[in-house]
């Protein structure tokens, strides 16, 4: 993956400073010519209309601006050039070509390098290929003759993948947010891929990922001889990078000396000149929530002779920890290389402070606490050399960080926790990982790199937080799993093509009786037939909260397939009422194919809205004017809908491209998150969205906000930080309390939001306020709550107990 946005967009802009390359360069053919094959693996770009379909591998032909992705491991492309690519010695450092793609200098995505010489003059990719050996071929953690095979979930479907490999790994490549089309490559772009089962196969490089910072994920760079690999400086500068030097020259990006070239027994072969290229992605691995690695190449540029001068010997050291503690062994293994093949000659290990470390036999012995400077270097020539900083901990400590320990039946919990040093300070290099005692009671899943728990039934276990490189530094907490709500809170947004009528906010759907909803129903939607609370609930509790339920309906007749599904919509301005309607995915005619769609999470319905929702359920309700064509939708949402002032929210903007079948079945196409969009908060400042399409806003007043980026909207609830009401106590009383079915609020107040908490802080109800009207708890488990009445910038806040 990129850093991941991120990068891709740096890239482009700094490409976009470079778009007037000479015409002579085109003229000499520098650049690639064909595309000759791109199957990429699956992963998050795979299938992209941006960088993961064939017309993305285009784009890298004749210029160094294009971008295409490669997928997970093993996902490649095959290009040619208009002429044979000369090992020409006389070129700088001697590398022959230069690999563009879109790494930084803490972020490296290891794409291996295969070339081949067209010996039977035909024009095609079909002779011999060898394999270019940079540095870490020749490291212990590298795995030759390395297989990988990736299950397909289903042609189109966007769901995690699943894979196995022949050293005995299996593993799950997980979808996330910001890309949410099918991972998988589909038959549409890629005719002929086998809609079963992918295998790749090629070299295994480890890398070296630290994903101990959850502000940034570090992908160290490999030293030498890999795709992506190496931060681009220039698109207009001819003279190459030293790939011999740890420092960037020239242009940047990764430059390829023909004589690096390997056969198949891994013995190096001299061409004197090449006609193809191959790239694929060489690391099997993800990286936190930034997601898998996959390489990118924006184009290859064939290197012109010139006289250069620099460094053509190096040293390089196999990846070593950040950290380690007191008494901890290390092996350390270091490789010399001239001119990029390996060198016999002598190399040696220093430490400073000398006395922190014991090296002895190819082995570093941490004895004392501190900071050490590791350096090897040749024997003879000290101004070779490598270094590495290794920090030595006394002692080392594990902390869970919850806000509750009690979660109800399928609610998520976010889990997170810290390893520290005997000083309190984070372990660069270490991670926790986490586990359930009991899997039957709670499970740990993952979204967006981060850890939840999952409850499924009600029970006790224990909750274990560990270090991943030291399974003894722990932590254990005990998670009661209490009986499932029938009260579900759900983030709920519902827009036309021009307008957002609900923005998007959070809600408390109870389970009610539907049948009054549904327009000419055909079906039984009463609680005694639907006794969950389902995707429908939400929607009528809407526009019951809108007070606009009288011209809100479902239907379930033949149009929406016989079953339930959103028919009309109001929208009320200025007194005026216009309804949007839509016709269950029919295509009947050209007047029926209007839809309302309703995406929940990462899946989008057009009927069957009986489907049971859970806390934390993001639902975006929707209108298209016509569903046989493909159509674009752009969605806004933040990390809370309630904060306290000057506490942080970050809102994120995200765009899809989405088709739908026959069968009703919609696909999303391409997804990606909106880069420099406007975000504005009424009565405040106006920000644009980041790389990864996100903005961050902290608001000084309480009240109400409303967020706006184009036609999409959002709610924002800001309350004071101390916890003390605003209002008088002596305006409100509230009775009984305790109580057991019902509450009633007495105020001089004329309008309000009420609103009540559990212990763990999670909103468990929310209405409008009414003067001494009854307030129905009856659904409550027994317990505390806290009661907060909201009116314009005042809060009243009250415990009350429920019998």
């Amino acid at each position: 993956m990129m850093v991941k946005m991120k990068i891709r967009n740096t890239i482009r802009n700094l490409i976009a400073c470079a778009l007037l390359i000479t015409a002579s360069l085109f003229a000499h053919g520098q650049f690639v010519k064909t595309i000759h094959s791109y199957l990429p693996a699956p992963g998050q770009y795979t299938n992209s209309e941006q960088i993961g379909r064939p017309a993305a591998a285009q784009s890298i032909v004749s210029k160094l601006n294009g971008l295409v992705s490669l997928g997970g491991y093993g996902g490649y492309i095959v290009v040619g050039f208009d002429h044979s690519i000369e090992n020409d010695p006389a070129n700088p450092y001697g590398v022959d070509f230069t690999i563009f793609g879109n790494a930084t200098s803490i972020w490296s995505e290891t794409g291996i390098v295969q070339v081949m010489r067209d010996d039977n003059a035909n024009g095609l990719p079909d002779d011999t290929w060898y394999e270019i050996a940079g540095s870490d071929h020749h490291f212990s953690t590298t795995k030759a003759n390395y297989q990988m095979t990736y299950t397909n979930p289903g042609d189109g479907i966007v769901a995690d993948i699943n894979w196995t490999d022949n050293i005995g790994q299996s593993g799950t490549m997980r979808a996330n947010s910001f890309h949410q089309q099918p991972y998988y490559p589909m038959s549409a772009w890629f005719p002929g891929v086998n809609t079963g089962q992918l295998t790749f196969s090629g070299t295994l490089v480890a890398g070296n990922i630290d994903i101990s910072s959850a502000m940034q994920v570090v992908v160290h760079p490999r030293a030498f001889g890999y795709a992506d690999n190496t931060k681009t400086i220039s698109l207009t500068e001819n003279l190459p990078d030293n790939p011999y030097t740890f420092e960037i020259e020239g242009s940047g990006g990764d430059a390829i000396d023909i004589s690096w070239a390997r056969d198949a027994n891994r013995n190096y072969v001299e061409l004197n000149k090449i006609d193809f290229v191959r790239i694929y992605t060489g690391m099997n691995a993800i990286a936190g929530w930034l997601g898998e690695i996959s390489a990118e190449i924006a184009g290859i540029r064939d290197v012109a002779p010139q006289t250069a001068q620099g460094k053509t010997q190096m040293v390089v050291m196999e990846d070593l920890p950040k950290s380690v503690f007191k008494n901890d062994v290390l092996s350390l293994k270091a490789h010399s290389f001239s001119k990029g093949k390996p060198l016999a000659e002598t190399i040696e290990w220093t430490a400073t402070p000398a006395d922190a470390v014991k090296i002895e036999n190819g082995k570093l012995t941490a004895l004392k606490s501190g900071t050490v400077a590791l350096k090897v270097w040749l024997a003879s020539d000290h101004s070779v050399f490598a270094e590495h900083e290794l920090k030595i901990i006394s002692a080392g400590n594990a902390k869970i960080e919850l806000s509750t320990t009690t979660v109800q039946k399928n609610d998520k919990l976010k889990l997170t926790g810290k390893i520290t040093d005997d000083a309190g300070n984070t372990i660069a290099g270490m991670t926790g990982e986490w586990s359930s005692g009991d899997n039957t009671v709670f499970s740990i899943t993952e979204e967006d790199g981060q850890a939840y728990l999952l409850a499924l039934k009600e029970g006790q276990a224990w909750l274990r937080f560990q270090a991943k490189e030291k399974p003894e530094i722990k932590d254990l907490v005990q998670i009661t799993v209490l009986p499932e709500s029938v009260a579900k809170k759900v983030f709920v947004s519902v827009k036309t093509e021009t307008a957002t009528l609900f923005p998007r906010q959070s809600l408390m759907v109870e389970l009610f009786d539907l049948n009054a909803f549904v327009d000419s129903r055909g079906g039984d939607y009463s609680i005694q037939a639907v006794s969950k609370t389902t995707v429908a609930h939400a929607i009528a509790q809407v526009f019951k909260q809108m007070q606009t339920s009288g011209d809100f309906k479902f239907r379930d007749d033949v149009r929406g397939n016989n079953q339930l599904y959103i028919w009309k919509i109001p929208e009320t301005d200025n007194g005026s009422t216009v309804l949007h309607y839509g016709y269950g995915g029919t295509r009947e005619t050209d007047a029926y194919k209007k839809v309302w769609l309703v995406k929940i999470n990462q899946q989008t319905f057009v009927s069957g809205l009986e489907t049971e929702i859970n806390n934390g359920d993001e639902l975006l309700i929707y209108h298209i004017p016509d569903n046989s064509v493909n159509w674009q939708f752009t969605q806004l949402t933040a990390d809370n809908d309630s904060i306290s002032r000057n506490e942080t929210v970050a809102i994120q903007r995200m765009q899809f491209l989405c088709s739908m079948n026959a069968d009703r079945q919609v696909s999303v196409t391409s997804s990606d998150v909106m880069s420099g969009a406007s975000v504005k908060i009424d009565g405040g400042e106006t920000k644009q969205t980041d790389e990864f399409g996100k903005v961050s806003f902290s608001l000084a007043q309480s009240g109400n906000y409303i967020a706006v980026s184009g036609i999409d909207k959002l709610k924002l609830n800001v309350a004071g930080t101390t916890g003390i009401h605003d209002l008088s106590q002596q305006q409100i009383t509230v009775y009984p309390n305790p109580a057991n079915r019902q509450i009633w609020i007495n105020s001089d107040l004329q309008t309000g939001t009420v609103e009540l908490f559990d212990l763990s802080g999670r909103r468990v109800l929310q209405q409008n306020f009414e003067n001494d009207a009854p307030m129905d708890i009856s659904f409550l488990k027994p317990g505390v709550y806290l009661l907060r009445l909201s009116s314009e910038n005042e809060i009243f806040q009250q415990k009350i107990i429920k019998q």
